[in-house]
This record gives C-alpha cells, sequence and structure tokens, in this order.
C-alpha cells in the first residue's frame, strides 16, 4: 500500500512535467548533440567529456566524464526520438525506483515501517526534486542515486553475514554509479561511516569497529581508484576549475552558507529556482548573514543530530545520507560563479534530513503509526501540489527564466538568459532591456557585457559596444569573443 501511494504521488507531482519542452541545457546536450543522435558517434560520446561534442578533439571542456548518462541519452533518443514527453516519462519512471530503493534501505536500517513509508513519501514528491526529474539533463542525479542506493542496500544486506553473494552485484552498482556522475566517487566514506556507527551500535570495541568499516569500504575504494585512473586517461585531468573560481579561502569561508542553504532547502523548500544569489564570501564580505549566522546554524545543527545519535545511533547513519553527498558540491572552485549551489545536488542528500526529522517527531512525540501515516500523507500532499507547480515552470526556457528572475530578482543570470531568449526571437528591446537589468545588478558580469556589446554592434551604436568589450577585455585579456568584434569594427 505504501508503494501504491509513492507511486501515486509521483504521478500527480509530476504529470504537469509530460508535455513539457526541453529547456535550458537540453538544447545542447540533447537536441544539438550529434554523439547520442548516431551510432556511429555512440562510443565516442562513451569516452569523451559530456560536452565534447562541442570543443575541438581530444580537449575536454568540463568536468563530467558521464558515460551511463550518454548511454542513457541515447537510449531515450533511440525511443523517442527529439520527442520530450517520452524523456520524461523515462525520468519519472526511474524516480520512482530510486524512491523504492530509499524505502528499502531504510527499511534495512532498521527503522520502523511508518517512518519508511512517509520519508518515501516526502522523497518522492521533494520539490528540490523537480529540476533533477522534469530536466531532461538532469538525470545524472538520478542515475546515480539509482546506483549509490542499489550498492548500499546490498551492503546492508553482506554485512549481516548471509549475502555474500552480493558483492559482486554491489560494486558492478557502484561502479555504474560512478560513471554516471563523478559525484559517487565519495560513496566508500559513506559505507566507512555507516559500519563505525552500526558496529559501534552493536558493541563491538573501537579495534574491531575500524576494521570492519575499513574491510566493507576497501572494495568500494578501489572501483573509486580503477574510475579515476579512467577519467583521467579520458579528460586529462581529475578537475578542471572554473575559469572564474573563488580562492581556497573563499571556498572555506563560503562553506557555511552553501551547507546551510542546502539543509534550508531540504527542511523548508519555500523558494526554487534555476539559480540562486549566493556568492563566494571573501574576508570582506564575512559579517552576520554571510557567516555567523550559517556558522551558528551548522553548529546547532550538527549538536542536534549528535543528542538525537545519543538516543538512536541510526540518526548518525541519516546524518550521513546528508552531509557525504555534499561533500563535491561544496567545492565551489569547479562551479560558475552564477551557481554555486543548485537544487539538483539535493537529490540524494535530502533523505538524510527528511529522514532525521520524520524519525524524531515520530521517536520524541510517541506518535503511533497511524498518526504518523496520517500526518505525513497531508504533507506530503501539500508538497506534490508545490511540485505540480513548480513542474509547470520547467515547461519551457521563457518560463524557467522569467520564473527565476521573478524570485530570485538580485541574481543577474536569469537576465542573461532571458535576453538571449529575446535576441534569438527578434526582440531586440526586450533583449537589452533584459541586459541592462543584469548589468545593474553585477556592472562586471561577463557574459552580461558581451551579449550587450553585440547588439550595440548591430545598432551601429559602436562607442557603447567598443566600452563593454573593452570593459571586459579588462578582466579577461585573452576572450576572444571580446576580441573578434573590437577587430571587425576597425
Amino acid at each position: 500500500m505504501a508503494l501504491g501511494i509513492t507511486l501515486a504521488l509521483i504521478l500527480t507531482a509530476y504529470m504537469t512535467t509530460l508535455d513539457g519542452q526541453f529547456v535550458y541545457d537540453d538544447d545542447k546536450i540533447i537536441v544539438e548533440n550529434p554523439l547520442i543522435q548516431s551510432g556511429e558517434n555512440f562510443w565516442t560520446g562513451m569516452t569523451t567529456d559530456l560536452w565534447a561534442f562541442k570543443g575541438k578533439p581530444g580537449s575536454p571542456g568540463s568536468n563530467y566524464w558521464r558515460p551511463v548518462s550518454v548511454a542513457w541519452s541515447a537510449m531515450n533518443y533511440q525511443l523517442f526520438g527529439l520527442e520530450p514527453a517520452g524523456w520524461h516519462a523515462t525520468s519519472i519512471a526511474l524516480h520512482f525506483a530510486v524512491t523504492i530503493l530509499c524505502y528499502c534501505v531504510m527499511l534495512r536500517l532498521g527503522f520502523p515501517r511508518a517512518v519508511c513509508a512517509v520519508v518515501a513519501w516526502i522523497f518522492a514528491v521533494h520539490p528540490v526534486h523537480v529540476e533533477s526529474v522534469a530536466w531532461a539533463s538532469g538525470i545524472g542525479e538520478v542515475l546515480v542515486a539509482a546506483g549509490v542506493l542499489g550498492s548500499y542496500l546490498c551492503y546492508l544486506m553482506i554485512r549481516t553475514g548471509r549475502h555474500r553473494s552480493l558483492w559482486l552485484v554491489a560494486v558492478v552498482s557502484y561502479a555504474l554509479a560512478l560513471l554516471s556522475k563523478e559525484a559517487a566517487i565519495v560513496f566508500p566514506i559513506l559505507v566507512f561511516g555507516t559500519e563505525w556507527i552500526l558496529s559501534g551500535a552493536e558493541g563491538s570495541a573501537a579495534g574491531r569497529r575500524f576494521v570492519r568499516a575499513l574491510s566493507f569500504s576497501v572494495p568500494f575504494g578501489v572501483a573509486g581508484a580503477f574510475y579515476l585512473t579512467a577519467r583521467l586517461a579520458v579528460l586529462g585531468s581529475l578537475v578542471i576549475s572554473s575559469e572564474d573560481r573563488p580562492s581556497i579561502v573563499e571556498t572555506v569561508l563560503t562553506a557555511p552558507a552553501v551547507w546551510t542553504f542546502y539543509l534550508r532547502q531540504s527542511l523548508f523548500p519555500a523558494q526554487l529556482s534555476v539559480f540562486y544569489p549566493l556568492d563566494a564570501v571573501g574576508w570582506e564580505d564575512v559579517g552576520l548573514k554571510t557567516f555567523v549566522a550559517p556558522v551558528a546554524i551548522t553548529v546547532g545543527a550538527l549538536a542536534s543530530v549528535w543528542w538525537l545519535c545519543r538516543r538512536d545511533p541510526r540518526y548518525g547513519v541519516a546524518g550521513l545520507w546528508f552531509a557525504v553527498p555534499l561533500i563535491l558540491p561544496m567545492y565551489i572552485r569547479v562551479f560558475p560563479p552564477w551557481s554555486i549551489v543548485q537544487d539538483r545536488y539535493l537529490y540524494l542528500a535530502s533523505l538524510g534530513p527528511v529522514l532525521i526529522v520524520v524519525a524524531a517527531i515520530a521517536d520524541l512525540a510517541r506518535l503511533r503509526s497511524r498518526s504518523l501515516l496520517r500526518g505525513g500523507a497531508v504533507v506530503s500532499v501539500i508538497l506534490a501540489l508545490q511540485c505540480m507547480a513548480y513542474g509547470r515552470v520547467w515547461h519551457d526556457n521563457l518560463s524557467l527564466f522569467e520564473h527565476a528572475a521573478a524570485v530570485v530578482p538580485n541574481c543577474s543570470h536569469p537576465h542573461v538568459q532571458l535576453a538571449y531568449l529575446h535576441r534569438v526571437a527578434g526582440r531586440t528591446n526586450e533583449a537589452k532591456r533584459e541586459l541592462q537589468t543584469a548589468l545593474r545588478i553585477n556592472p562586471n558580469l561577463r557574459i552580461g557585457l558581451l551579449n550587450f556589446g553585440l547588439i550595440a554592434v548591430q545598432e551601429k551604436r559602436f562607442d557603447e559596444a567598443e566600452a563593454a568589450f573593452r570593459k571586459v577585455l579588462r578582466s579577461y585579456p585573452d576572450e576572444q569573443p571580446a576580441i573578434d568584434p573590437l577587430l571587425k569594427m576597425y
């Protein structure tokens, strides 16, 4: 019955996405990508980075070597061509499968069946998951979650001593997760931490706990080492930092704000957008809102989980499910400045806070299963309706970026995206208005200055165009998109 309700909730929440178009990066990664559309190019797509079709052969353009995600896209293209409805349907089906895996994992960890059901319902319709499920190019989050959860479920069965034959399934599932998205590389940490906590709860001494934790995590660590070797061979580098990357100090100072953002979105997903105006924090930016309050919230959250762990160590395992998947997203040096936080990075991590809160409510309030299920059903229906509404936002590019501009008015990037849409459609005045808004928010925005300069050239306002291009070149002397128009003007 619990899984039937889960399916009904998912269909209710995501039915509005079935008639949605390809949006945002879909146009490049799917519609214009020859590597997924031709059998002749398939192997090239499997052995290059996700954006290789845009650059020169042999020169990776991103950190994203994701052959399983590429294979998923190629499969969908063979099945549905460029009809988005089929792509959305397979994403919804995979999301349902991931939700079932979440339910099974929680049961294996020993949480009460009613708690598992409520958490699964909330996970199924959590609004932060819309970006991963409704956006065809966001499928990597769902694929990696399926692989990680499948491998983790096998580990939980193996540790009982009765399912040793599942080791191969566990490692293969983990390998598929790694090849879906690089975020899976942290999975051995999750296994080590889980085994340390569970062995301690079972009365093992510290030495034995360490040995058991190490023995269960090493096979996954070996698989991760093979993956990193292959990744290095394909990309030529383990990590490619963003051109506008913050410093290490700024990354550290921003960490509390990033962490509290993800905690807030997990528990109070009231504000949803494809972009968020969270900037890197430097020494000069340290203040109550940017650093002190996030540190205080972080300390308070950790203290709360520590207190709950004294009642039941499994709260610590739930905490790991939030903290470990966010290790890589916390390294903001690999992201462009307008997207250092994204809802999709919470697809798997949101499971942790939701599980902690639901289990704590059931535990501390001593709720009966029926009362918990009723309350969880009400919350899940409300969240499903919110999902449905936000799913409509992802229907097309115009609605997506207009929504972002309205929800986060102090973020420049939605206006840049709207300017591009207007410019392509021949609405030059609207494009200029959006670019002017973007440059008011961030006067040094490179992409905004470049686009403004190109429009000025088209309208023969050469002085304004030159000023915009030269402003870009002061910060980026080798920026070819600014150099080429200047050369043509003279």
